[in-house]
């Protein structure tokens, strides 16, 4: 016989906040509706229409910010972009560059820092004072090739 793991969405695990352990519950006693009872419930909190489709907010084409997030090496144009720009000059401080990729995209403030210390690394960009950051020749050529 075989031991059945414990629930991996247990809301009485050690060390849970009270938030988790009552959103663990609640999906604990979601579980254990119907598939018409969970239907209702996403008609309740509108998510899907009576009729069964999906409201607009869930909706493939929806206006939803995250639709245009970026993340990861997908931040490397755009960055190079915005430091290649002829008004940044000198080069731009940090919080300038997240200010600007905000104004388009849904970013992760850390995760831009994190990409822009790899591409300083990768010689795309310089950073010549701490949180200071231009593009480089090398950044400027691959940015043409793009």
């Amino acid at each position: 016989m075989t031991d059945i793991p414990p629930d991996p969405l247990d809301p009485e695990a050690p060390g849970l906040d009270e938030e988790t352990r009552r959103r663990r519950r609640i999906l604990a006693d979601m579980r254990k509706m119907s598939p018409q009872a969970l239907f209702e419930l996403a008609v309740q909190a509108g998510i899907f229409t009576p009729e069964g489709d999906l409201t607009a907010p869930y909706k493939e084409n929806s206006p939803s910010p995250y639709r245009d997030a970026l993340s990861d090496s997908a931040l490397d144009f755009p960055i190079l972009d915005i430091l290649r720009d002829p008004t940044v000059g000198e080069g731009m401080h940090y919080d300038e560059v997240v200010e600007t990729l905000r104004r388009r995209w849904v970013v992760m403030e850390n995760e831009v820092l994190g990409r822009l210390r790899r591409m300083a690394r990768a010689g795309l960009i310089a950073e010549p004072e701490p949180l200071h950051f231009r593009v480089t020749d090398q950044g400027r050529q691959a940015q043409s090739a793009r």
